[in-house]
């Protein structure tokens, strides 16, 4: 993932660049595996993009939601 920080910030999933595509189908086996934190924020990065493309919900933090996978890699600080 590159990332571009300032105002225009541009966040990219694959080494050319591009997203994946959104998931429509049904029976479509594909998910989009993302990191998140526990408390399922999903605010920036590929979290916020499984929310707003593929289903991922805010206060789910682990586990799949639409067409989202959510890994908690993040320790959520007192």
């Amino acid at each position: 993932m590159s990332l571009i920080h300032g105002p225009r910030t541009r966040y990219s999933y694959h080494i050319n660049g591009s997203l994946p595509p959104i998931l429509e189908l049904k029976n479509n086996p594909w998910v989009f595996v993302f990191g998140s934190n526990l408390q399922g924020i999903h605010g920036a990065g590929a979290a916020l993009k499984a929310r707003q493309s593929y289903g991922a919900r805010l206060g789910v933090g682990v586990g799949q939601e639409g067409f989202s996978y959510a890994i908690p890699v993040y320790r959520d600080w007192e």
